[in-house]
């Protein structure tokens, strides 16, 4: 059983890139990031294929991507750092040597995990039978030491293979291409889905706060700092009020709010 169960029926494809991503977490943590990367891709570009509500930006690539304000306005307020965290990860995955652990991709894989439940409550035809998910860290394969994890130069290398796969994969879709009758009568009932499904209580818990935290870290990973040195994310000081010298400590940064 997997996190991503929910997906198999309507989302065949992203459930098997999602489940790469899951079977990753502990024994190879950069391919897993890689794959939580990858699965946001294919997720965005289907709402660009398929929600006639969003507007195509000026490039292609997920950067642009998620960036246009329709993307950004069409979402629920929370999910856009999750985005951010999963793009941003994996391309520190992808193209750099910085390190990337296990508490990394399980971070990640539970930001995407929460990326894909709004996108199956939100476009699939039977969203209501779809039971509220709860991810279950039990569900991931403990670290198998047989696996190698890839390096950026070799993920690198596989994006390309698999963006070149996916471009002749469009190529031959596009051959039988459904006319555009049937393509605007899809986005319409994308669009009603939408609506009808978002009318339905969304009690779920996308962990705000969490990817608030984790974002700021990565953020300052991503600029070369190691935040396990000392006095990286907290550090003593002396003379506050009702504080005793050199017991007290500071954090090195406030936790803003992405509102």
């Amino acid at each position: 059983m997997s996190n991503f169960t929910f997906l198999s029926t309507n989302w065949p494809a992203l459930y098997e890139t999602a489940r790469e991503a899951e079977q990753n977490v502990n024994s190879a943590p950069r391919t897993s990031c890689f794959y939580a990367r990858r699965s946001l891709e294919r997720a965005v570009k289907w709402l660009y294929a398929n929600d006639s509500y969003l507007k195509q930006p000026y490039a292609d690539n997920l950067a642009a991507l998620i960036h246009e304000p329709t993307f950004r306005e069409n979402l629920e307020p929370c999910l856009f750092p999750k985005i951010l965290t999963i793009q941003k990860i994996g391309n520190l995955a992808a193209h750099s040597d910085k390190p990337i652990s296990s508490s990394d991709s399980l971070h990640t894989l539970k930001e995407l995990f929460h990326v894909l439940y709004w996108l199956a409550r939100s476009y699939s035809p039977n969203a209501a039978a779809i039971c509220k998910p709860l991810f279950d860290i039990t569900r991931i394969p403990q670290k198998d030491s047989s696996v190698a994890d890839r390096n950026a130069e070799q993920l690198a290398k596989l994006q390309t293979d698999l963006s070149e796969k996916d471009e002749r994969l469009a190529a031959k879709d596009a051959e039988l291409a459904r006319t555009l009758e049937e393509i605007e009568a899809l986005k319409a009932r994308i669009q009603e889905l939408k609506e009808r499904n978002r009318k339905m209580p969304d009690d779920h818990d996308y962990s705000e706060a969490e990817t608030r935290d984790y974002f700021i870290d990565l953020l300052l990973k991503e600029s070369g700092w190691d935040l396990k040195a000392p006095d990286v994310l907290e550090y003593p000081v002396k003379g506050m009020p009702g504080s005793t010298p050199l017991t007290d400590r500071a954090p090195l940064r406030d936790r803003p709010s992405f509102r």
